[in-house]
């Protein structure tokens, strides 16, 4: 379905009401009926009239653009704060401190090339700042190798919680994220691979993506690596020194634990 861009009927008012204006003007008198235009007429109107001004359409497709994004950033502001418990949940996958000062949350996904790009990143933030903690989010969204990863690091650590970050980063560098490969990984670093497959097709598993797939979209979380820190939503990856930047801006702002 195609939705009308609020600016152009806006546009198409201002253009018939001045058209309207004119034939009045020029020559009906007072009491003369105006003849309604035709809808040739109109769109023959509408369309000399955008030929005549076109910068009108492209400021007013801007401002409408700005709109749209302002209004985003405010619905995501309001998701996050509605969302708060669930986005620090203590049960949560998650690296860093336990009580911490600040929460950085990511969604992420096994093959996004950002996200593999950020593990670095995040893990000398963590050991940098000991008052953080970061909520890992599983949200394979690049096909059946991410579900694949996914399923398995969660079924890892319903079986050893302390290898759950080890075989994340070991997925993390693999180039090969087929079932086989990742069972194979796992396995070299001590998990019972029977008891994963059987965890990566349980109810419990599945219903923790989900979650977090539901999550996501009521962020306006579209694509990864995406994170929360404070209200915000950080659409993008980020660089070392800007995620710094952003988390020292929260911890002086925020009273308590944000």
């Amino acid at each position: 379905m195609i939705r009308s861009r609020p600016w152009t009927g806006f546009l198409l008012v201002c253009v018939l009401l001045g058209c309207h204006s004119a034939g009045r003007a020029k020559g009906a008198g007072e009491g003369e009926a105006v003849p309604p235009l035709s809808r040739q007429q109109i769109e023959q109107i509408v369309h000399d009239y955008l030929l005549r001004e076109p910068e009108v359409l492209f400021q007013a497709s801007q401002e409408y653009e700005r709109r749209r994004r302002e209004k985003a950033v405010v619905d995501a502001r309001h998701a996050v704060v509605s969302s708060r418990a669930t986005l620090t949940d203590a049960a949560a996958p998650s690296i860093g401190s336990q009580t911490p000062k600040v929460t950085l949350v990511e969604f992420f996904d096994f093959r996004c090339v950002y996200c593999r790009r950020m593990v670095p990143i995040i893990d000398q933030i963590v050991k940098e700042n000991p008052d953080i903690r970061v909520v890992l989010k599983d949200h394979p969204i690049l096909g059946p190798d991410s579900l694949t990863a996914s399923t398995a690091v969660l079924a890892a650590r319903r079986q050893r919680p302390d290898r759950y970050y080890d075989l994340y980063q070991a997925l993390m560098r693999s180039s090969d994220l087929s079932e086989p490969s990742v069972i194979g990984i796992a396995g070299s670093l001590g998990l019972d691979t029977d008891q994963l497959r059987r965890d990566m097709g349980s109810a419990e598993v599945k219903a923790e993506l989900e979650a977090n797939g539901a999550l996501a979209k009521s962020l306006g979380v579209t694509g990864t690596p995406a994170f929360v820190l404070g209200d915000t939503v950080i659409a993008s990856s980020l660089s070392k020194p800007d995620l710094a930047r952003r988390i020292e801006e929260v911890r002086r702002s925020c009273v308590g634990t944000c």
